[in-house]
């Protein structure tokens, strides 16, 4: 009887050692769950697409593409956009491809002025090679007074939502407290 409360109590040590070495080493999910984000050291490309009837009901995509990139520079501060000329060569360089990180933004509207206008944004980020690492897409509805400054809001919670995740993957952002409080470590 001893014997076997013995060995009970070294496997319980054991797997108990073992789970909290674990969650240590990966403190959280998105490290995980996001792997390139660890690799990026620059993003090269921020592009938005608009699709369906969104040009027609009056969303501008130069106007929509320098708020996104105002945003990235909003969400993630210390972290350089350096637009690459050459994506077609930075992607094939086996090297250099997984450094650049992506993201991208499609919305797609449908339907028209007398009638509520269906709104799919779509955000895809990672490196080069992977850019479909971390997804993030919305779904509504809205007039077509509305539509510009809706998809303005959901862009703008996709990029904060994303930046946390992103920062959290690389080890950077942290639960500060019992509240829940985040806090970005700086170097």
């Amino acid at each position: 009887m001893k014997k076997i409360k013995l060995l009970i109590t070294i496997i319980l040590v054991l797997f108990c050692s073992n789970s909290f070495a674990g969650e240590k080493a990966n403190p959280n999910p998105e490290s995980q769950l996001y792997p390139s984000f660890k690799m990026i050291k620059t993003f090269g490309y921020i592009g938005l697409d608009l699709t369906g009837t969104a040009e027609k009901i009056g969303l501008k995509h130069d106007e929509l593409t320098d708020y996104l990139r105002l945003r990235f520079k909003n969400s993630f501060a210390n972290f350089e956009y350096k637009e690459n000329d050459d994506i077609a060569s930075a992607m094939s360089d086996e090297k250099i491809a997984p450094t650049i990180g992506s993201i991208q933004i499609k919305v797609w509207t449908g339907g028209e002025e007398h009638y509520p206008i269906a709104i799919h944004i779509k955000l895809s980020t990672g490196n080069l090679p992977d850019s479909d690492d971390y997804v993030d897409e919305y779904l509504g509805t809205g007039s077509k007074s509305s539509i510009p400054t809706t998809v303005k809001k959901d862009m703008s919670a996709m990029i904060d939502k994303l930046a946390i995740a992103f920062f959290k993957a690389r080890g950077e952002l942290y639960w500060r407290n019992k509240e829940k409080t985040l806090w970005k470590r700086t170097h």
